[in-house]
C-alpha cells in the first residue's frame, strides 16, 4: 500500500519522472492536489540546484530558514533574517567567494557551520518567472538559463501556460 500521495494515483500508473526533470510544472501537476496555481505559488521556493547546494545571494528567506534545523522556528527566522540583511550592499553583501567567513561573521557561528556546505555564493542555472500579456490573453513564462563562458547564456527549457 502506498504511503504518499501516490496512492491516489490510478492501478498500476506512476510518477513520469525517472530520474530526471523534463518540465517542474509538469512534474508537479502530476502530483494529485498540485493545481496549476499552487504550483505558480511554490515556484519562487523551487531552485535548479548543481552540486546539491543553493545561492545565499538568490534564495528567498523561508528557504534560508529552512536550511537552518535544529532550532525553534523563531530563531530560525532570526538567523535567516541576519542573512538577509548580511546580503544588503549597504550592509557590505553580496556574499562573495568568501562567503563562508561573511556568514560566521553575521550568524551564530554554529548555525554557520551547519549550513555553509550546503551554500554557495553564485550560481550558474537561474530560472525567470514572467508574466505575458499577448492581446487579449496573459500568459506565464519560465525559462531556465544557464551561463557559458562570457557568452550570453544558453536557455535549457523555456515553458509558457
Amino acid at each position: 500500500q502506498a504511503q504518499g500521495c501516490e496512492g491516489e494515483l490510478p492501478t498500476g500508473e506512476e510518477f513520469r519522472n525517472d530520474g530526471s526533470m523534463e518540465s517542474l510544472t509538469s512534474e508537479l501537476g502530476s502530483i494529485p492536489g498540485f493545481t496549476p496555481s499552487r504550483i505558480q505559488d511554490l515556484l519562487p521556493f523551487v531552485s535548479l540546484r548543481s552540486k546539491d547546494s543553493i545561492n545565499i545571494n538568490a534564495a528567498p528567506e523561508q528557504v534560508l530558514q529552512a536550511l537552518i534545523q535544529g532550532l525553534d522556528p523563531s530563531a530560525s527566522a532570526d538567523q535567516a533574517g541576519k542573512l538577509i540583511a548580511c546580503r544588503d550592499p549597504a550592509n557590505g553583501g553580496p556574499f562573495n567567494q568568501n562567503y563562508g567567513s561573511q556568514i560566521t561573521a553575521c550568524i551564530d557561528p554554529n548555525v554557520a557551520t551547519l549550513i555553509k556546505p550546503k551554500l554557495v555564493a553564485q550560481g550558474d542555472i537561474f530560472s525567470i518567472i514572467a508574466k505575458v500579456d499577448y492581446g487579449l490573453n496573459t500568459f506565464m513564462a519560465s525559462a531556465t538559463l544557464k551561463a557559458s563562458n562570457g557568452r550570453l547564456p544558453t536557455i535549457e527549457n523555456f515553458l509558457m501556460y
